[in-house]
């Protein structure tokens, strides 16, 4: 017998067409990764701009001597040093500061910036049921 010729089935068909859609796709989500990315990239770059305009900035404002001791500290407390670096600048930007910082001033702002490392506690006591037998505050009556 003669035989139809071998023609594709919807198998082979369907199987072509799902691999060129997950191509396109795996295109398309090449491009959106590299967008993000540039973005990623751009974002580095933007932060890298900042960091350095305000390292410029300090380096103006304080003596050669101060930003050691700054730097030597920021081992030990960064966030300090960020405080009073923050506060450099700020007072900088608005004309406060007479001239460039020297380590003396350093060291009396960084003593002003001190805050306190302990955190107040406040101790609230619950009263129960049958506790009101002594309603006052004061403890003369239990001497």
């Amino acid at each position: 017998g003669t035989r139809a010729p071998a023609r594709a089935g919807p198998r082979e068909a369907s199987s072509e067409g799902i691999a060129a859609v997950t191509g396109m796709e795996a295109f398309e989500a090449a491009g959106g990764m590299n967008e993000a990315q540039q973005q990623q990239q751009q974002k580095r770059m933007e932060e890298e701009a900042m960091k350095e305009q305000r390292e410029q900035m300090l380096a103006a404002i304080l003596e050669t001597g101060a930003r050691e001791r700054l730097e030597r500290i920021r081992l030990v407390n960064a966030d300090k040093v960020l405080r009073v670096e923050n506060a450099l600048i700020a007072a900088a930007q608005r004309g406060q500061l007479p001239g460039r910082v020297g380590e003396q001033q350093l060291m009396s702002m960084l003593e002003s910036s001190e805050q306190p490392s302990v955190a107040k506690v406040t101790i609230q006591r619950r009263r129960h049921f049958g506790d009101d037998e002594d309603d006052d505050d004061n403890d003369d009556d239990l001497a």
